[in-house]
């Protein structure tokens, strides 16, 4: 089912951020954390909670200071609570770092290997998270989300020297939306070659997961790691990775995903040995690649439905997967030197099984992609020291001996390069310009801010993309009241005796409710949305589709929540 035109999905990312940052009560309650001593944000979000475990004020917004460091004492934890914590924004008239949190050493010479947990609800933009401490260890994980069904926001912000993940997805049911950060120098030289992962999602089901405009550099491994657990929603669009070791994506259990847009630079250079396959394959027969798709196991539709998570389709081939409009694109030096190891093979785009995936399901696309060097105006010059860790790997020296290969050009992981020495842009003559399905440059659009601008305005500009509908068969009138609260009418006409489905959709095309289903002769008719979804629960302010389907026709029109 495809109502909309996807990269347009995205205004549901526009607008989380435009809920949050403008809403009335959260501007009334912002509490401004001035830089201080070691552990001033810990002790600001801890006394607003009350003896009960209640907080003072639900809606408070925690604003930190551009340039400051927040020296943390120990990991932040929040509770059953919206935590939201935003950093002053860019001033180009002021250029400092963001807001910086930072894990502190305690007296006994350890840290704490976590830098924030929510328990609920976690929004936070224009922070910088720093997870390599005084000792020269790195945190295992910068962000994670606890609870069942809980959403996390994180918007501009950067994730530099944490070794395991950078944001971890600890329970069922959850949504992310993950926009216009930077996730860089993930490398943990103490630990195995598979950490050093972007996203995570802790083996569990998801119920979306959006991430767009962010760049990926300098890791070990994983940009996101799933495995087999199912996402309902996914998107990953326009995005920028660069000098990748090992895997892209560590998944394989795709059910309604759009990898668009992106730049796959440097992927999986490491190549894979035979006794690393077993991710992929337990046989050790499949070889892997960048991007894989594997079967849904005979039980996989029962076991969601019997532990309670609502999926939109039923069966193998209802799966919708569109690897389209990427470029990828590996420096031949890599793969030259494995190609001197008979052990190891180079990794392609996509395995075998992954081909004829694309190739048997009408569902399954993989058009566009291109291989082509971006040649962008100043990369990280890590090649050299790429390699030679690639070749301490491959010949068995020991984690904590391997060649470092972040991106340090002052030589100091603790002093923050700012602005970011890398520049990710490209020539605006290369094909890859306008090649992404929407026109713009691939990848991260925030190298491009003249284009970034552009699209966002192309985004709240146009959203929906209406399905050819028979004007003799019915007619869809504009709902009213449009914006509406609480209930709206919804008036529709048939020209002919049919079976009928009007249903309504949120911004990621997820179908929350069903107004008619049911055959009506020919005639006029009228039925109201009260904003509730199937269960009977109140959908939140926003913007909705209602669509009349009859006969292979479909006809999609927009409407407004507001409360």
């Amino acid at each position: 089912m495809k109502i909309f035109k996807s990269t347009k999905l995205l205004l549901l990312i526009a607008l989380c951020g435009l809920l949050f940052l403008s809403g009335a009560a959260f501007a009334q309650d912002t509490l401004v954390v001035e830089p201080g001593p070691l552990g001033v944000l810990n002790d600001a979000i801890n006394a607003d909670t009350l003896e009960d475990g209640s907080r003072k004020n639900l809606n408070r917004v925690y604003k930190l200071r551009r340039g400051a460091r927040y020296i943390l004492n120990g990991r932040i934890k929040s509770g059953d609570y919206h935590l939201r914590i935003v950093g002053e924004p860019d001033d180009p008239s002021n250029p400092m770092a963001p807001a910086t949190l930072w894990p502190a050493v305690r007296e006994d010479g350890g840290f704490d290997n976590i830098m924030l947990d929510a328990g609920a609800d976690l929004t936070i933009k224009n922070v910088y998270f720093l997870g390599k401490v005084q000792t020269g260890n790195v945190v295992n994980d910068g962000i994670r989300l606890l609870n069942e069904g809980k959403r996390l926001i994180v918007d501009n912000c950067i994730f530099e020297l944490i070794g395991t993940h950078s944001i971890r997805l600890m329970a069922p049911g959850q949504k992310a939306y993950i926009t216009n950060n930077k996730f860089r120098n993930l490398i943990n030289l103490t630990a195995g070659i598979f950490r050093g992962r972007a996203i995570n999602c802790a083996h569990q089901w998801q119920d979306s997961l959006i991430v767009v405009n962010n760049t990926i550099m300098n890791h070990l491994a994983m940009a996101f790691q799933g495995r087999k657990k199912p996402i309902n929603y996914f998107r990953w669009e326009h995005n920028t990775h660069v000098n990748t070791m090992k895997n892209t994506f560590h998944f394989e259990w795709w059910l309604e995903s759009y990898i668009k847009n992106n730049l796959f630079i440097n992927p999986h250079v490491a190549g894979e040995a035979l006794s690393e396959r077993k991710g992929q394959d337990p046989d050790g027969e499949l070889m892997g690649s960048i991007m894989w798709i594997d079967t849904l196991s005979v039980d996989f539709f029962p076991d969601m439905e019997a532990n309670g998570f609502k999926l939109k389709m039923e069966s193998e081939e209802d799966r919708i997967i569109h690897f389209t409009h990427n470029n990828w694109y590996r420096d031949q030096v890599f793969d030259d030197y494995l190609n001197t190891i008979d052990s190891v093979e180079v990794e392609p785009l996509f395995n075998d099984r992954t081909i004829g995936f694309f190739a048997a399901y009408e569902n399954m696309k993989n058009d566009n992609v291109t291989n082509i060097d971006p040649q962008f105006v100043n990369p990280p010059d890590v090649a050299d020291n790429m390699l030679a860790f690639l070749q301490d790997f491959r010949s068995g020296v020991t984690p904590s001996e391997r060649t470092p290969w972040d991106y340090q050009p002052d030589g100091d992981p603790l002093t923050l390069d700012w602005p970011l020495p890398e520049n990710l842009s490209y020539a605006t003559t290369s094909e890859l310009y306008t090649a992404g399905d929407d026109g713009f440059p691939l990848g991260d659009l925030n190298w491009f801010p003249d284009k970034k601008a552009e699209w966002e305005e192309w985004i709240a500009t146009d959203v929906v993309e209406f399905e050819s509908a028979t004007p003799v068969d019915f007619q869809l009138s504009q709902n009213y009241p449009n914006p509406f609260n609480p209930t709206t009418n919804i008036e529709y006409a048939l020209n002919k005796k049919g079976h009928i489905q009007i249903a309504v959709y949120n911004m990621l095309g997820q179908k929350v409710n069903t107004l008619v289903d049911l055959k009506q002769s020919a005639g006029r008719y009228s039925v109201q949305w009260d904003g509730t979804d199937v269960q009977g629960r109140q959908m939140s302010s926003g913007v909705y589709y209602y669509q009349l389907e009859s006969n292979g026709h479909k006809v999609t029109k927009k409407m407004v929540l507001m409360k």
